[in-house]
């Protein structure tokens, strides 16, 4: 992991776990400090940064730290004291002992984990994550399995395989993208692609996102156009772009030097030469031409409606629609589909490792109490490359049950060819906004040039810009040489 890795990482748990929204359920195991004692067996305490007041039957001195158990009941909460011969000096081993749970250095790391994170938990759950480290020990990092848990436990998530494993791959090196077109590209290997058809298309139409944009964008063209030689175009188009879209991204790529701008890799099975009997030389060049004006242009509109296409035909959130209006199955509910009666097998296991990743995303959302966190991971090409980009979003609800715009962090990062791994931290206080970019490579100077149309952007929707400031994380040496050997263009893309 580098070091941008960690950061995000460490921005994600501080966005995460928010001590000052804890709710607390029955039985659950918290540290406290006593602050005042009140009569009748009441005191005021400090549990990291929450105060609240509990009954307490228990010989306790203020300002001292102790173990507590918690009792919910209907007059409030009453706190038993867990450990009534000392105060603070108390580990994870302690704890596992003293409920006579496996007391081995991983339970014991786990529990620091969640002491320090100040995440309350029951006897029961721990006895469930520490069966779930014994069965994911060395198949998963101990640090990816620790911050699963850690989620778990937070998001009062069940501590269970189906829940820690989807957590755990959405922290996997390999990204949604890659794992689609890995799908793809296996499912049309494996002789299956005309048993799961609605599966093969939803995946082409994911993996090849900008084609489709793009395509779109060229029958608009054509559709304002009322010259005969326009409309026979149009036909032919909007005909081989329902019954084969790859014979036509084929198509433009035969014999085009911007290949890689639409295509991240070619399939054998397009009828290419076929509808390249249905063209003519004209209507071919004049197709060539259009789309190659179009893959050059990328816009904010484009970016926009790339993300909210795949986060419909991923099913993120809800059905995808399709263009003739008719509900498509997104992608998780074709998998679940597929999935529930097919044989094991190398298919079988890059569906599950796809639908994992998207089952992530959906308890990385989970969030109970007045804070709110959006969080969603989407492949997306952005001009010729393809990309993953996460987006974090933390705040408090307002008096909708929606995010505060008002008072919220965005953080969202992706990893661009020339200006490698970045992270975008966005700090909204009383609608003043504060960004902070991350990364190795780009200078004060290169953005610049950009502070004047953000400024006014955000003054239209009423936030005003207080400062963007780059931090670096550690670059390592064969970075350095590549920066310093190969003039490059420090600007991926404008967002």
């Amino acid at each position: 992991m580098n070091e941008i890795s960690a950061l995000l990482r460490k921005i994600s748990l501080q966005s995460l776990f928010d001590p000052a929204a804890k709710t607390f359920q029955d039985q659950e195991i918290v540290k406290g400090k006593v602050l005042k004692i009140y009569p009748n067996s009441h005191a005021l305490l400090a549990i990291g940064k929450m105060k609240l007041t509990a009954a307490i039957e228990a010989d306790i001195q203020a300002m001292k730290t102790y173990w507590f158990q918690t009792e919910v009941t209907e007059s409030g909460i009453r706190l038993k004291l867990l450990f009534p011969e000392k105060d603070e000096g108390h580990t994870g081993r302690a704890i596992l002992e003293h409920f006579r749970l496996p007391a081995d250095n991983m339970a014991s790391q786990l529990i620091d984990l969640l002491l320090e994170n100040e995440i309350p938990f029951s006897k029961k759950d721990l006895a469930l994550a520490i069966n779930i480290l014994q069965s994911f020990k060395g198949k998963a990092p101990r640090e990816s399995l620790f911050q699963a848990l850690l989620i778990a436990f937070e998001k009062k998530l069940p501590i269970a395989e189906h829940v820690i494993r989807p957590l755990l791959a959405v922290q996997d090196e390999k990204k949604l993208s890659q794992l689609l077109f890995q799908l793809d590209e296996m499912l049309n290997n494996s002789g299956r692609a005309e048993d799961m058809k609605d599966l093969n298309r939803n995946l082409f139409q994911l993996t090849n996102l900008r084609f489709l944009y793009k395509a779109e964008e060229v029958n608009q063209i054509l559709r304002q156009r009322n010259d005969t030689f326009s409309k026979q175009l149009l036909n032919k188009l909007e005909f081989w772009m329902k019954e084969n879209p790859l014979a036509i991204k084929q198509l433009i790529l035969n014999e085009n030097s911007e290949r890689a701008l639409l295509q991240p890799f070619t399939k054998d099975k397009a009828d290419g030469s076929r509808i390249g009997q249905m063209l003519n030389a004209e209507e071919k060049n004049t197709l060539k031409a259009m789309f190659q004006q179009s893959i050059h242009n990328v816009s904010a509109q484009e970016v926009k409606q790339l993300l909210k296409t795949a986060i419909a035909k991923i099913g993120l959130f809800e059905h995808a629609e399709s263009s003739s209006g008719q509900s498509e199955w997104p992608l998780k509910t074709l998998l679940i589909k597929y999935l529930q009666n097919m044989e094991h097998s190398s298919l079988r296991g890059a569906m599950e490792r796809a639908l994992d990743y998207i089952n992530g995303q959906h308890f990385m959302r989970e969030q109970k109490g007045p804070v709110e966190q959006f969080f969603i991971h989407v492949p997306i090409q952005l001009g010729e490359q393809w990309t993953d980009i996460t987006i974090q979003i933390n705040g408090k609800k307002d008096e909708t049950e929606k995010i505060n715009p008002n008072f919220c962090r965005i953080v969202f990062s992706l990893y661009l060819k020339e200006i490698k791994e970045t992270v975008v931290d966005v700090f909204i206080q009383n609608r003043a906004v504060k960004v902070t970019i991350y990364n190795d490579i780009l200078e004060e100077s290169d953005i610049v040039q950009h502070l004047g149309s953000l400024q006014e952007n955000l003054k239209q929707i009423n936030y005003v810009l207080t400062g963007v400031s780059i931090q670096k994380g550690k670059t390592d040496e064969q970075t350095q040489k590549v920066i310093s050997g190969q003039p490059y263009q420090k600007v991926d893309i404008k967002i």
